[in-house]
């Protein structure tokens, strides 16, 4: 199904006639692309797994379901439709109207008369050469309506959904109306064509033709008629669908379209047309030509028209059409469970079998959601928030599309240049200034596709709302990251001795992947350790747990003496727990080695960390970063602060004043600079909320002096005079993170160290590799650091740290 959504997606690239929509078309076809080949791959592995396991009976539940569709329409034609009649005669036609006075007329509609060796129409009073009128009336109308049922689908061990009832209604209606001539010609270019009138000849919307036409008349009427069309049409539908299972679940559509046409457009232009023998036109009275054409392949002595008077005008063509369309969409929920799989695992694997502890702290966030949230259908992320409001306002506004075509030309009356005896003054001066020519200006409109025109506004709003959707999908994960998972406290769990004790399924999981790149597994297993990957078991911290932390006691690079404080770390991005495990133990402190005196003896025991997940996408990963920092800036805090910061307020509120030492790294700088803004009251300041506690960050993504500010403020009460209790940063001059100025952290460097001589390009590749870089060798480093040149042999070690004030005072700052 995913796969057979991208393909239609595909499909709707460059379909669009604007230009917006065929961007997010083409957004879309690249996002359902990657979801595509995450759905294969994790279907793959999950069946893989349960196979592994022996238990088929995770993987595959049961699923039921009903459903029913009908559709009605109907349609009614009405109109009538000229049969063209036809004289045709390999000698002369000859046709005489005489004797009856006034009733002595001649009337040709919709039909075509002439003779190979000429035409002949005389009457005693009119001729009347006329078009005949063809109508057509469409009136449909059509419904459709459905619904669906199903029950819960087993999957991992889980149950995806609950009953899930869904209906659809639709309706609609297009109203047609058209008018067409079907012409008369009379007359054959091969041959002479006369019209001998004792009253008026008129030629409405039909043609005289003839080698030489000839037309003796009281009055001569000329009249193109335009074909006309009118055409309005209107689509709705509505559908909706409730789950009910862990909790209510709702979500529904609205979309509505319509279309209106007006067309009117000469087709065939009315006129006499001569060949090279031209034209002879006497009228006792008046020429009249309306869109009319008296037109002649012969020289101009061989055209003559003469009457007491002429006139003209011209005809207007237009055809315009205009179709809209408009979309809505929306749900809600109450007491939805939207615990991630990822999540409901490490429950599983750090939760379970400990009911008598809870982990309240873990989600602060959660405590103040009301049961009721919205979202923009029933399985997307629902919350209670400005978030829902402006993902719901932005998609429902964005959705609509419009088109709109207006064609337009004119049917110009023509002649050919003849002699021209006309009486009358205003006559001469309509003769003089119409059209001069030798060709037909009928200027032909094409009736807009107005049908493709609303299939199309459809499609763009189908299309804005696919869109809407999976930007929201990229906004509900980092929505989810953030406010809704789980962000663990985390220590190791160590021996009698205070060491690690190792993980068996880590080193199972390294030993597959040694297996897999077909490399020795201890050989294999050292180069992950020269990366400092943890490989040993981590702790969960219940609530209780967390309200009796314990000292840990290291030494402080900076005054060589023995500290006990509480240390927590916060990690920063792309870490999942076990990389924020690693980065807790190298950052921030380390023990002394009793032989050399070099701080750099790891330490595992009650060393603490907040782990903030990662988010399952890299763009959205990369949204959670910009969101922390424009809550660092002027921009303020729009949804609230993420269960990290939180944490770190609650860490800051209780163990301030009781030596607590923060560590961050990356975006967990803005964790603590957040919450250090947060706190920063006249209150808090006036209580030195944070007056025994140290700061340290590395590769800060954090403004570290404007975070120093705010610490300062929260030790003190003032502004800082002297570097003691200032911030200590460790940052490397070429780590974007930590240096690049506005969008990212723009703080002084620490180190330089790239004794490889690494150029730019490869340097920025290095972070994003799976190497060192100069984004993750701070603190002690790893030996990996060592091999890239990020790091000295035998410099593995605490020391490279500095406050920012003392920082800033040597740049005068």
């Amino acid at each position: 199904q995913a796969v057979q959504g991208t393909v239609k997606s595909v499909e709707r690239v460059g379909q669009s006639k604007n230009d917006r929509v065929n961007a997010m078309a083409a957004a879309n076809s690249a996002m359902d692309a990657y979801r595509a080949g995450q759905a294969v791959g994790q279907a793959g592995k999950a069946m893989q797994e349960a196979m592994e396991n022996g238990n088929m009976d995770s993987v595959v539940g049961a699923q039921i379901t009903y459903g029913q569709q009908k559709s009605e329409s109907r349609t009614h034609t009405e109109g009538k439709t000229a049969a063209k009649s036809q004289v045709n005669a390999g000698g002369k036609v000859n046709i005489v109207a005489t004797g009856a006075g006034k009733a002595s007329n001649i009337t040709i509609q919709g039909s075509d008369v002439s003779g190979k060796q000429g035409t002949f129409l005389e009457a005693d009073n009119d001729i009347n050469i006329t078009a005949a009128e063809q109508t057509h009336k469409e009136r449909s109308t059509n419904k459709s309506s459905g619904f669906n049922a199903g029950v819960a689908m087993k999957v991992s061990n889980g149950v995806a959904t609950g009953i899930t009832v869904g209906g659809n209604y639709g309706k609609g209606y297009g109203n047609g109306d058209e008018t067409t001539y079907q012409s008369s010609h009379i007359g054959d270019m091969n041959s002479q064509t006369t019209l001998q009138a004792g009253g008026d000849a008129n030629i409405i919307g039909s043609q005289v033709k003839g080698k030489r036409v000839e037309v003796n008349a009281q009055n001569l009427n000329i009249e193109s008629l335009q074909d006309t069309a009118t055409y309005k049409g209107k689509q709705m539908n509505v559908s909706g669908s409730v789950t009910m299972g862990y909790g209510v679940s709702a979500g529904g559509s609205f979309n509505k379209s319509k279309v209106n046409a007006d067309h009117a457009s000469v087709n065939e232009q009315a006129g006499i047309y001569a060949g090279d023998e031209g034209y002879d036109v006497n009228v006792e009275n008046k020429v009249s030509s309306i869109g009319g054409a008296i037109l002649s392949q012969a020289s101009k002595e061989k055209n003559q028209l003469t009457a007491q008077d002429f006139e003209y005008s011209n005809i207007q063509n237009y055809s315009h059409a205009k179709s809209s369309a408009m979309g809505l969409m929306g749900g809600f929920s109450v007491n939805r469970d939207q615990t991630s799989d990822e999540d409901k695992e490490l429950n599983k694997i750090y939760r379970e079998g400990r009911s008598n502890e809870t982990f309240d702290q873990a989600n602060p966030n959660q405590a103040n959601q009301s049961p009721v949230k919205f979202g923009l259908d029933k399985d997307d992320i629902h919350s209670s928030d400005l978030y829902a409001a402006a993902k719901m306002g932005l998609a429902n506004l964005a959705s609509n599309s419009s088109q709109k075509e207006n064609r337009q030309s004119t049917t110009y009356a023509v002649i050919s240049d003849g002699n021209f005896n006309i009486g009358s003054q205003k006559g001469k001066e309509n003769i003089e200034s119409i059209k001069k020519s030798t060709e037909q200006e009928a200027n032909k409109l094409e009736k807009i596709d107005y049908s493709q025109m609303q299939k199309e506004v459809e499609q763009d709003v189908a299309t804005i709302q696919a869109f809407a959707k999976n930007v929201g999908g990229a906004t509900d994960e980092a929505y989810r990251t953030m406010f809704i998972a789980e962000h663990r406290m985390f220590t190791h769990k160590v021996d009698e001795k205070g060491n690690p004790i190792k993980d068996p399924e880590i080193l199972k999981k390294i030993n597959e992947e040694a297996d897999a790149k077909g490399l020795d597994r201890t050989e294999y297993l050292k180069q992950q350790l020269e990366k400092g990957r943890n490989i040993y078991v981590l702790h969960e911290l219940s609530d209780q747990e967390r309200n009796q932390l314990q000292k840990v006691t290291y030494t402080d690079p900076k005054t060589g003496k023995t500290e006990s404080k509480y240390v927590v770390a916060f990690n920063g991005i792309f870490n999942n727990h076990n990389a924020a495990a690693k980065f807790a133990v190298q950052n921030y402190i380390a023990g002394r080695d009793d032989k050399t005196g070099n701080i750099n003896q790891k330490i595992y025991k009650d060393v603490y960390f907040v782990h903030h997940p990662k988010a399952n996408n890299a763009f959205s990963e990369l949204l959670v970063a910009g969101y922390e920092k424009m809550f660092e800036g002027s921009f303020g805090n729009l949804l609230g602060m993420d269960n990290s910061s939180l944490q770190a307020m609650n860490m800051m509120k209780q163990y301030g004043k009781d030596d607590l030492y923060l560590g961050s790294h990356s975006r967990g700088t803005l964790t603590v600079s957040n919450a250090l803004k947060a706190l920063n009251t006249e209150d808090n300041r006036e209580k030195k909320l944070l007056s025994n506690t140290t700061v340290k960050m590395v590769g800060p993504a954090a403004d570290v002096t404007r975070a120093d500010g705010y610490l300062s403020q929260l030790q003190t009460g003032k502004e800082r005079t002297t570097s003691n209790g200032s911030i200590r940063i460790e940052n490397h001059a070429s780590d974007p993170v930590g240096s690049m100025p506005i969008l990212l952290g723009g703080n002084p460097a620490t180190t330089s160290e790239n004794n490889l001589n690494k150029g730019l390009v490869e340097r920025i590749s290095d972070i994003f590799g799976d190497t060192s870089s100069v984004h993750n060798c701070y603190g002690l480093g790893q030996q990996q650091c060592v091999i890239d040149g990020y790091r000295t042999k035998g410099d593995l070690k605490m020391g490279n740290e500095e406050t920012i004030f003392n920082l800033n005072k040597s740049k005068g700052e």
